[in-house]
Protein backbone atom coordinates (compact mmCIF):
# COMPACT_ATOMS: atom_id res chain seq x y z
CA UNK A 1 0.00 0.00 0.00
CA UNK A 2 0.91 3.77 -0.30
CA UNK A 3 1.10 5.98 2.15
CA UNK A 4 1.06 10.20 2.03
CA UNK A 5 2.25 12.55 4.86
CA UNK A 6 0.00 13.32 7.88
CA UNK A 7 -2.59 16.03 7.34
CA UNK A 8 -4.08 17.75 9.62
CA UNK A 9 -7.01 14.88 11.56
CA UNK A 10 -10.32 14.97 11.26
CA UNK A 11 -11.81 15.41 14.46
CA UNK A 12 -15.18 14.32 16.25
CA UNK A 13 -16.20 15.91 19.32
CA UNK A 14 -17.62 13.06 21.68
CA UNK A 15 -20.94 14.09 22.37
CA UNK A 16 -22.00 14.99 25.75
CA UNK A 17 -18.99 15.71 26.84
CA UNK A 18 -18.61 18.77 28.59
CA UNK A 19 -17.16 18.82 32.07
CA UNK A 20 -16.14 21.62 34.44
CA UNK A 21 -13.60 24.63 33.01
CA UNK A 22 -10.61 25.47 34.70
CA UNK A 23 -9.87 21.85 35.25
CA UNK A 24 -5.46 22.86 37.04
CA UNK A 25 -3.08 21.11 35.15
CA UNK A 26 -5.07 19.09 32.90
CA UNK A 27 -3.90 20.72 29.73
CA UNK A 28 -0.22 20.63 30.77
CA UNK A 29 -0.68 16.44 31.03
CA UNK A 30 -1.92 16.31 27.80
CA UNK A 31 -0.03 18.63 26.40
CA UNK A 32 3.33 16.44 27.38
CA UNK A 33 1.32 12.91 26.19
CA UNK A 34 0.06 14.26 23.27
CA UNK A 35 3.52 13.95 21.30
CA UNK A 36 4.70 10.31 22.87
CA UNK A 37 1.42 8.96 21.21
CA UNK A 38 1.65 10.71 18.28
CA UNK A 39 5.23 9.18 17.51
CA UNK A 40 3.60 5.63 18.78
CA UNK A 41 1.55 6.15 15.86
CA UNK A 42 3.81 7.38 13.34
CA UNK A 43 6.31 4.29 14.25
CA UNK A 44 3.35 2.15 13.94
CA UNK A 45 2.11 3.50 11.02
CA UNK A 46 5.44 3.59 8.79
CA UNK A 47 6.00 1.52 5.78
CA UNK A 48 8.32 -0.80 5.66
CA UNK A 49 10.66 -1.65 2.22
CA UNK A 50 7.40 -3.70 1.06
CA UNK A 51 5.11 -0.58 1.64
CA UNK A 52 2.89 -2.52 4.80
CA UNK A 53 2.65 -1.14 7.76
CA UNK A 54 2.20 -2.63 10.84
CA UNK A 55 -1.06 -0.73 11.83
CA UNK A 56 -2.56 -2.53 9.63
CA UNK A 57 -2.22 -5.83 11.39
CA UNK A 58 -3.84 -3.96 14.30
CA UNK A 59 -7.76 -3.19 13.00
CA UNK A 60 -10.86 -2.44 14.56
CA UNK A 61 -13.28 -4.27 11.88
CA UNK A 62 -16.86 -3.71 11.77
CA UNK A 63 -19.11 -6.02 14.38
CA UNK A 64 -20.50 -8.16 11.68
CA UNK A 65 -18.14 -9.20 9.86
CA UNK A 66 -15.22 -9.56 12.37
CA UNK A 67 -17.99 -12.10 14.47
CA UNK A 68 -18.48 -13.98 11.21
CA UNK A 69 -14.82 -14.35 10.26
CA UNK A 70 -13.97 -15.02 14.04
CA UNK A 71 -10.14 -14.41 13.10
CA UNK A 72 -8.00 -11.85 15.25
CA UNK A 73 -9.39 -8.72 13.99
CA UNK A 74 -11.82 -6.82 16.73
CA UNK A 75 -14.93 -5.37 16.63
CA UNK A 76 -14.13 -3.45 20.14
CA UNK A 77 -11.36 -2.83 22.47
CA UNK A 78 -11.68 -2.54 26.33
CA UNK A 79 -9.46 -1.51 28.90
CA UNK A 80 -10.08 -1.76 32.54
CA UNK A 81 -7.17 0.46 34.40
CA UNK A 82 -7.17 1.49 38.38
CA UNK A 83 -7.84 4.82 39.50
CA UNK A 84 -7.21 5.91 43.43
CA UNK A 85 -8.81 9.56 45.05
CA UNK A 86 -11.72 10.94 44.76
CA UNK A 87 -13.61 11.24 41.03
CA UNK A 88 -14.25 14.77 40.44
CA UNK A 89 -13.35 17.39 38.44
CA UNK A 90 -12.89 16.94 34.41
CA UNK A 91 -12.05 13.29 32.70
CA UNK A 92 -10.68 13.89 29.50
CA UNK A 93 -10.03 11.45 26.96
CA UNK A 94 -8.61 11.29 23.07
CA UNK A 95 -8.45 9.00 21.15
CA UNK A 96 -6.12 8.84 18.03
CA UNK A 97 -6.10 6.53 15.07
CA UNK A 98 -6.00 6.36 11.46
CA UNK A 99 -8.22 5.53 8.47
CA UNK A 100 -7.63 3.85 5.32
CA UNK A 101 -8.77 6.46 1.84
CA UNK A 102 -7.93 5.32 -0.93
CA UNK A 103 -6.34 7.48 -3.53
CA UNK A 104 -7.02 7.04 -7.34
CA UNK A 105 -4.12 8.43 -9.50
CA UNK A 106 -5.77 9.92 -13.01
CA UNK A 107 -4.58 10.94 -16.02
CA UNK A 108 -6.51 13.15 -18.43
CA UNK A 109 -7.77 10.94 -21.22
CA UNK A 110 -9.58 12.41 -25.02
CA UNK A 111 -12.55 10.33 -25.34
CA UNK A 112 -13.06 8.95 -21.35
CA UNK A 113 -12.45 12.01 -19.53
CA UNK A 114 -9.93 10.60 -16.63
CA UNK A 115 -8.53 6.62 -16.43
CA UNK A 116 -6.74 5.02 -13.47
CA UNK A 117 -3.28 4.64 -14.04
CA UNK A 118 -0.99 2.92 -11.09
CA UNK A 119 1.57 6.24 -10.63
CA UNK A 120 1.78 9.73 -11.70
CA UNK A 121 5.01 12.31 -11.37
CA UNK A 122 4.95 15.88 -11.14
CA UNK A 123 8.51 17.38 -10.80
CA UNK A 124 10.22 15.75 -7.40
CA UNK A 125 6.39 14.13 -6.44
CA UNK A 126 4.95 11.04 -6.76
CA UNK A 127 1.49 9.93 -6.81
CA UNK A 128 0.29 6.07 -6.46
CA UNK A 129 -3.03 4.25 -6.58
CA UNK A 130 -3.77 2.36 -3.47
CA UNK A 131 -4.57 3.12 -0.14
CA UNK A 132 -3.44 6.00 2.36
CA UNK A 133 -3.55 6.29 6.13
CA UNK A 134 -5.40 9.50 7.27
CA UNK A 135 -5.73 10.62 10.88
CA UNK A 136 -8.57 10.75 13.03
CA UNK A 137 -9.09 12.15 16.00
CA UNK A 138 -12.08 11.86 19.38
CA UNK A 139 -11.65 13.86 21.90
CA UNK A 140 -13.84 15.05 24.84
CA UNK A 141 -14.66 16.09 28.45
CA UNK A 142 -16.72 15.12 31.14
CA UNK A 143 -17.66 15.51 34.26
CA UNK A 144 -15.66 12.72 36.02
CA UNK A 145 -17.89 12.89 39.53
CA UNK A 146 -21.27 12.28 37.58
CA UNK A 147 -19.35 9.07 35.79
CA UNK A 148 -19.49 7.27 38.99
CA UNK A 149 -23.48 7.60 39.12
CA UNK A 150 -23.90 6.75 35.48
CA UNK A 151 -22.27 5.36 32.54
CA UNK A 152 -21.41 7.59 29.85
CA UNK A 153 -21.64 6.39 25.96
CA UNK A 154 -21.46 8.69 22.96
CA UNK A 155 -22.35 7.35 19.43
CA UNK A 156 -19.75 9.02 16.76
CA UNK A 157 -19.38 9.06 13.38
CA UNK A 158 -16.23 9.73 10.98
CA UNK A 159 -18.26 10.74 7.77
CA UNK A 160 -17.36 9.70 4.70
CA UNK A 161 -15.64 12.28 1.82
CA UNK A 162 -14.60 12.66 -1.46
CA UNK A 163 -11.42 14.91 -2.90
CA UNK A 164 -9.88 15.78 -5.99
CA UNK A 165 -7.01 17.53 -6.15
CA UNK A 166 -5.30 18.48 -9.77
CA UNK A 167 -2.02 17.88 -9.93
CA UNK A 168 -0.60 20.40 -12.98
CA UNK A 169 -2.15 23.84 -13.91
CA UNK A 170 -4.09 22.72 -17.05
CA UNK A 171 -5.84 19.89 -15.02
CA UNK A 172 -4.25 16.87 -17.45
CA UNK A 173 -3.54 15.28 -14.18
CA UNK A 174 -5.03 15.02 -10.67
CA UNK A 175 -5.31 12.21 -7.45
CA UNK A 176 -8.98 11.57 -6.21
CA UNK A 177 -9.12 10.11 -2.86
CA UNK A 178 -12.10 8.83 -1.19
CA UNK A 179 -13.05 7.80 2.36
CA UNK A 180 -15.83 5.93 3.63
CA UNK A 181 -17.77 6.51 6.96
CA UNK A 182 -17.15 4.92 10.19
CA UNK A 183 -19.71 4.83 12.65
CA UNK A 184 -18.25 4.51 16.71
CA UNK A 185 -19.44 3.89 19.81
CA UNK A 186 -17.48 4.89 23.35
CA UNK A 187 -18.20 3.56 27.03
CA UNK A 188 -16.77 5.06 30.20
CA UNK A 189 -17.93 3.93 33.57
CA UNK A 190 -16.03 3.46 36.43
CA UNK A 191 -16.84 1.30 39.92
CA UNK A 192 -15.55 1.17 43.31
CA UNK A 193 -13.92 -1.82 44.35
CA UNK A 194 -12.03 -0.49 47.81
CA UNK A 195 -11.54 2.53 49.97
CA UNK A 196 -10.48 5.33 47.13
CA UNK A 197 -9.84 2.82 44.80
CA UNK A 198 -12.09 2.61 41.67
CA UNK A 199 -11.75 0.79 38.70
CA UNK A 200 -12.40 2.48 35.20
CA UNK A 201 -13.43 1.11 31.99
CA UNK A 202 -13.20 2.22 28.38
CA UNK A 203 -14.74 0.28 25.69
CA UNK A 204 -14.64 1.76 21.84
CA UNK A 205 -16.61 -0.13 19.26
CA UNK A 206 -16.89 -0.35 15.37
CA UNK A 207 -20.15 0.22 15.00
CA UNK A 208 -20.64 0.51 10.95
CA UNK A 209 -23.89 -0.78 9.17
CA UNK A 210 -24.36 -1.99 6.10
CA UNK A 211 -20.34 -4.27 5.96
CA UNK A 212 -21.37 -7.05 4.04
CA UNK A 213 -19.66 -10.74 5.84
CA UNK A 214 -18.37 -11.62 2.58
CA UNK A 215 -16.48 -8.77 1.75
CA UNK A 216 -12.48 -9.59 1.78
CA UNK A 217 -10.55 -8.08 4.37
CA UNK A 218 -8.65 -5.48 1.88
CA UNK A 219 -11.97 -3.77 1.46
CA UNK A 220 -13.37 -3.88 5.03
CA UNK A 221 -10.01 -1.93 6.00
CA UNK A 222 -11.79 0.77 4.50
CA UNK A 223 -14.61 0.69 7.06
CA UNK A 224 -12.27 0.34 9.60
CA UNK A 225 -9.95 2.09 12.44
CA UNK A 226 -5.92 1.35 12.24
CA UNK A 227 -3.81 1.50 15.08
CA UNK A 228 -5.87 2.70 17.63
CA UNK A 229 -4.54 4.72 20.54
CA UNK A 230 -6.76 6.35 23.74
CA UNK A 231 -5.42 8.70 26.20
CA UNK A 232 -7.58 9.32 29.75
CA UNK A 233 -6.57 11.86 31.93
CA UNK A 234 -7.82 12.97 35.38
CA UNK A 235 -6.76 16.46 36.97
CA UNK A 236 -7.06 14.96 40.90
CA UNK A 237 -6.14 11.53 42.00
CA UNK A 238 -3.50 9.04 40.14
CA UNK A 239 -3.73 6.02 37.65
CA UNK A 240 -2.22 2.65 39.60
CA UNK A 241 -0.34 0.39 36.96
CA UNK A 242 -2.25 -2.35 36.10
CA UNK A 243 0.96 -4.47 34.83
CA UNK A 244 3.08 -3.87 38.46
CA UNK A 245 0.32 -2.78 40.77
CA UNK A 246 0.97 -1.63 44.60
CA UNK A 247 0.30 -4.71 47.22
CA UNK A 248 -3.07 -3.21 48.34
CA UNK A 249 -4.37 -3.19 44.67
CA UNK A 250 -2.68 -6.36 43.50
CA UNK A 251 -6.56 -7.87 43.61
CA UNK A 252 -8.11 -5.56 41.98
CA UNK A 253 -5.65 -5.54 39.64
CA UNK A 254 -6.26 -9.34 38.47
CA UNK A 255 -9.73 -8.83 38.22
CA UNK A 256 -9.08 -5.60 35.46
CA UNK A 257 -10.11 -7.10 32.06
CA UNK A 258 -8.67 -6.36 28.55
CA UNK A 259 -9.86 -7.02 25.39
CA UNK A 260 -7.60 -6.22 22.18
CA UNK A 261 -5.49 -3.44 24.00
CA UNK A 262 -3.94 -2.64 26.82
CA UNK A 263 -3.40 0.16 29.75
CA UNK A 264 -0.51 1.65 30.56
CA UNK A 265 0.95 4.47 32.52
CA UNK A 266 1.91 7.24 30.35
CA UNK A 267 5.02 8.68 31.92
CA UNK A 268 5.39 6.08 34.46
CA UNK A 269 5.35 7.81 37.28
CA UNK A 270 4.12 6.52 41.03
CA UNK A 271 1.62 9.83 40.40
CA UNK A 272 0.50 9.19 36.67
CA UNK A 273 -2.88 11.47 36.06
CA UNK A 274 -2.68 9.91 32.72
CA UNK A 275 -3.40 5.87 31.12
CA UNK A 276 -2.45 5.15 27.54
CA UNK A 277 -4.22 2.44 26.27
CA UNK A 278 -2.83 0.70 22.98
CA UNK A 279 -0.89 -2.10 21.70
CA UNK A 280 -0.75 -5.36 23.53
CA UNK A 281 2.63 -5.43 23.78
CA UNK A 282 3.00 -1.75 25.55
CA UNK A 283 4.74 -1.07 28.86
CA UNK A 284 4.26 1.41 31.19
CA UNK A 285 6.37 4.65 30.06
CA UNK A 286 5.90 4.08 26.73
CA UNK A 287 7.51 7.61 25.51
CA UNK A 288 9.60 6.61 22.38
CA UNK A 289 13.40 7.05 22.83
Amino acid sequence: MSTVPDEPPERVGAGGMTGPDGQPGLDHVFDAAGPAVDALLRAECAPDESGRTAGLRRVLVPRAWSETHRGPDPWYLQAECLYQGTPRGTLRIAVKCRQLARGSAQRAHRSTGFIEVEQLRTGDSAYVTGGALTPREITGDLDFGALAGKPHTAHLEFPGEESTKPLTDRGEDRLVRECWPVDVTMHLSITAVDTGLWRLRFILENTTMDVSPTLPRTTVLYHSLVAVYAAIGVGHGRFLSVRRPPDRARDAAGQCRQHATRPVLADGSDASRIVLCGPENLDDDPIPS
